[in-house]
């Protein structure tokens, strides 16, 4: 598609398509033109949002790849396998794509992209496979697996896949990080206890579009030893480091000696609870869990811990 000029490169959103202008088959369709060289590297800029609310909708923002882009290389990674990741693809680093997203396999070579689904590991051609042994052969040094999964995906055979890739890559030092919110993260650390969350908030944007939300409550789950994990230098000044947790936290966050952990700053602990719960927080004997008293409304038991993402007694550490 390179080779067309740039004002005629065009993409059917209708067929799903990449073409040259001219073309009368799309005429009435719609179509996106003028992608630049930029745009073709990084499709997720255009591509629409799948329709199925349980597929991830959301892609790293401009300022958190520059981000990832320094970290690997302050980690000094030789090389990525991104797992639902395409805009970490463009990145100047041996690396690999997995993702469903049919639509993918008009942009990247198959040297670089297989279609494959990560909750049961199945790759959805033979070529596929091929593609991703030779990465597997070409990797040495340091790997990091880089997997931003929906987020109602199911955390214990995500796990098993990413284990499974992992041992696969096992020529290599291999690392993972796994981006998800911080309240499904204990469903993740229940099946791989040995990632820790860290305290950067992943920013995404929305169809191409950097989010404009004030507050991401995505997080980075990773075996990346933490306090390796520097934060980004225009932000640097709002970290700082905890010598217990031996990782960064951003300044709102103490640590509390009660969790051990860094929790946010306004947070009260709950001894029944044994974690730090919101100002205001009553606890609940006979649910087991804290609740926030609303004004002329009984505390309802059974409406509370079957609205709540959380389990009675399960410990968790706010951000």
């Amino acid at each position: 598609m390179t080779k067309y000029a740039r004002k005629n490169r065009c993409y059917c959103r209708t067929c799903h398509a990449l073409f040259a202008y001219p073309d009368g088959k799309h005429e009435h369709h719609r179509v996106i033109s003028g992608l630049s060289s930029f745009t073709l590297a990084m499709p997720s800029y255009f591509l629409e949002p799948l329709e199925e609310s349980s597929e991830h909708q959301y892609f790293f923002s401009m300022e958190w790849l520059k981000f990832m882009a320094s970290t690997l290389r302050i980690l000094q990674i030789d090389n990525v396998l991104c797992v639902g990741t395409p805009r970490l693809e463009p990145l100047s680093i041996n690396k690999f794509l997995l993702d469903l997203d049919a639509r993918l396999e008009r942009f990247y070579s198959t040297s670089l992209f297989a279609r494959f689904n990560a909750l049961n590991g199945h790759f959805f051609n033979s070529t596929g496979v091929d593609s991703f042994d030779r990465f597997i052969r070409s990797c040495s040094g340091r790997t990091i697996i880089f997997c931003d999964p929906p987020f109602g995906a199911l955390m214990k055979p995500l796990v098993e896949t990413l284990n499974k890739l992992k041992q696969g890559l096992g020529s290599s030092q291999v690392f993972l990080v796994v981006t998800i919110p911080y309240f499904i993260g204990k469903k993740l650390l229940q099946v791989a206890p040995e990632l820790k969350m860290l305290d950067y908030k992943v920013i995404e944007g929305h169809d191409g579009i950097d989010s404009k939300r004030r507050v991401s409550v995505v997080r980075p789950f990773t075996d990346v030893p933490a306090h390796e994990f520097l934060p980004p230098k225009s932000l640097a000044n709002q970290y700082w480091f905890c010598e217990t947790c031996q990782r960064y936290s951003d300044l709102k966050n103490l640590h509390c000696d009660q969790c051990n952990a860094c929790t946010t700053i306004t947070y009260q602990h709950c001894a029944s609870c044994n974690t730090c719960r919101p100002p205001g927080s009553k606890h609940c004997d006979k649910c087991g869990m804290c609740f926030r008293p609303k004004a002329d409304e009984v505390h309802d038991c059974d409406r509370h811990v079957s609205e709540s993402p959380e389990r009675p007694n399960c410990r968790k550490v706010s951000t």
